[in-house]
C-alpha cells in the first residue's frame, strides 16, 4: 500500500500547488482540497476493507451522473440559443439569453466549495481505489477493474481535455462574456460521453459486489495467500 500513500500525498502537494500558484485561489479553497484528501485518508488505513471500494463507486457515480443530467438542462439552452423568461419587467414577462443563464448558473456551480469538494472526493476514491483494487484482487476481480479503468479513461479524456478548460475559465471569469460559451455543442457530446462511462462503471461496481460477496474459489484461496506472504 506504499505506493498508494505516495500517490495521496503526490495528489494534494500537486492540486495544492496548481491551485495556488497558478490559479490563484483563495484559503477555502485550499482548505476544500484539504478536507478532500483527508477524508479519504482512511481508506489507506490496515483496517479499511477494499470490498466496500464498489459500494463507493457507486455512490459517487451515481453522484456525477445527476451532476451531469443537471448540467444537460443548460447546455441545451445554450446550443438551442434560446431567450428565456427570467419575471422581470414591469409586467413579468422579461427574458434573458440562454448564455447568461448558462454563465450565471456554471459561474456559481463552479465556485461553490460544497461541489468542489464533492467532486474531489469522488476524483480520490476513484483514483486511489482503484489502485487498491488492482493491487490486492482476484483474477476476476482484477479484470473487471481493468475494464472499468479503460471506460474511465475513454469518458473522462475528451471530457477533460475540451470541457475542463471551459470550465476554469469561465471560473475565473469577473464579467460575463458570450463568447465563453461559442461551439458549446462539443460539450454536450462530452457530457454523453462521460454519463455513458459513468452508467458502465456503475454497472462493473455491482458486478464487483456480487463477484466479490460470492463464495471464494481454491484458485481465489491461493491467490489471497499468496497475496498475503507478499505483504508480510
Amino acid at each position: 500500500m506504499a505506493h498508494v500513500a505516495s500517490s495521496w500525498v503526490a495528489s494534494l502537494s500537486a492540486i495544492a500547488y496548481w491551485q495556488y500558484a497558478i490559479l490563484r485561489v483563495d484559503a477555502v479553497d485550499l482548505c476544500v482540497t484539504l478536507a478532500a484528501h483527508l477524508i479519504v485518508l482512511p481508506m489507506l488505513g490496515r483496517r479499511f476493507d477494499a470490498r466496500l471500494l464498489p459500494s463507493f463507486g457507486c455512490a459517487l457515480c451515481g453522484m456525477c451522473v445527476g451532476f451531469s443530467f443537471i448540467d444537460t438542462c443548460f447546455d441545451l439552452l445554450i446550443v438551442a440559443d434560446k431567450t428565456i423568461a427570467d419575471g422581470t419587467g414591469p409586467d413579468g414577462k422579461g427574458t434573458i439569453a440562454a448564455r447568461h443563464a448558462a454563465y450565471i448558473y456554471y459561474h456559481t456551480m463552479l465556485n461553490a466549495s460544497h461541489i468542489n469538494f464533492a467532486l474531489l472526493v469522488y476524483v480520490l476514491v476513484s483514483s486511489l481505489g482503484t489502485m487498491m483494487g488492482l493491487s490486492d484482487s482476484s483474477r476476476e476481480v482484477k479484470r473487471l477493474w481493468l475494464i472499468m479503468c479503460a471506460v474511465a479513461a475513454a469518458g473522462n479524456s475528451f471530457y477533460v481535455s475540451y470541457v475542463v478548460p471551459r470550465y476554469v475559465r469561465i471560473r475565473a471569469a469577473t464579467r460575463y462574456e458570450p463568447s465563453d460559451f461559442d461551439e458549446w455543442d462539443g460539450v454536450l457530446y462530452a457530457r454523453f460521453g462521460l454519463v455513458v462511462a459513468l452508467l458502465i462503471c456503475i454497472y462493473l461496481c455491482t458486478r464487483l459486489n456480487l463477484v466479490q460477496s460470492a463464495p471464494a474459489t481454491r484458485s481465489d484461496d491461493a491467490g489471497a495467500a499468496v497475496n498475503g506472504k507478499k505483504r508480510k
